[in-house]
Parts: C-alpha cells; sequence; structure tokens
C-alpha cells in the first residue's frame, strides 16, 4: 500500500484521506475525438494533481503533489483480428470463424 507522510512527523495518511478521487483522476463526458481517435475536447473535470493537507497530529500544513503514470500493452490473447475458434461442447461441434 502506498501512503503519503507528514513532512514533520511522518504521521502517514492513506491517499484517499487526502485526495477525492473524482477530483485526482478527473472526469470526462462527452469527448469529442477527431477521426484519428485524438480527443479534442471533453466536458467534465481535469485532473487535479495538488492538495494541501493539514496534518491531524503536529497541524503542520504541507503540500503534496501527486505522479500518475499509466502503461499499457496488447493482450494477445483477445486479439480480435486473428481466426479463432470456439468449442462449444467438446465432442459434439467446433464452430470456427
Amino acid at each position: 500500500m502506498r501512503v503519503i507522510e507528514c513532512p514533520h512527523c511522518k504521521r502517514q495518511y492513506t491517499i484517499q484521506e487526502i485526495y477525492m478521487p473524482n477530483y485526482l483522476l478527473g472526469y470526462a463526458k462527452d469527448i469529442v475525438r477527431n477521426s484519428d481517435g485524438v480527443i479534442e475536447a471533453f466536458d467534465g473535470v481535469e485532473q487535479d494533481l495538488h492538495e494541501q493537507f493539514t496534518c491531524e497530529e503536529c497541524n503542520t500544513t504541507f503540500k503534496v503533489k501527486a505522479n500518475i503514470e499509466f502503461e499499457t500493452e496488447i493482450v494477445e490473447d483477445e486479439s480480435f483480428n486473428d481466426d479463432y475458434s470456439t468449442t462449444i461442447y467438446k465432442d459434439r461441434i467446433k464452430l470456427e470463424e
């Protein structure tokens, strides 16, 4: 589990205690993309990675900045570009596409 520590007294906090999920990640609706799939606009709230928090133990106010990274990879098992077959009953029928 990742925690956030008060820089003064080292009291630990969960991310959820400091950040509100809808504002940390933001939210989007009515997303407009061009023909290449690039997002041009959306309605909603941009992510807010900065927060100011006052420690409940020592009353020190400190700033927190989140660094969020995303990684992607292709799931080979679910590639719908390749031919595949489905076995419905092992001893009765096999559908191929």
